[in-house]
């Protein structure tokens, strides 16, 4: 995952047509909504390594 905000990594690997759509409808086809709105900044919360981590790692 790239360090970059959430909306950016959502149109990664997407196609240039599917880039046109609404970031918060795609969140919700992919029942991302509830994640997005615990997320403090939303689409725009830097994710990965140094940002909010999308799941916890098991060491």
């Amino acid at each position: 995952m790239d360090q970059r905000d959430a909306r950016f990594n959502l149109h990664l690997g997407t196609e240039g047509a599917s880039r046109s759509r609404e970031p918060r409808a795609v969140c919700r086809e992919l029942g991302l909504d509830e994640l997005l709105r615990r997320m403090p900044s939303g689409l725009f919360e830097i994710v990965g390594d140094t940002g909010w981590l999308l799941f916890a790692r098991r060491t």
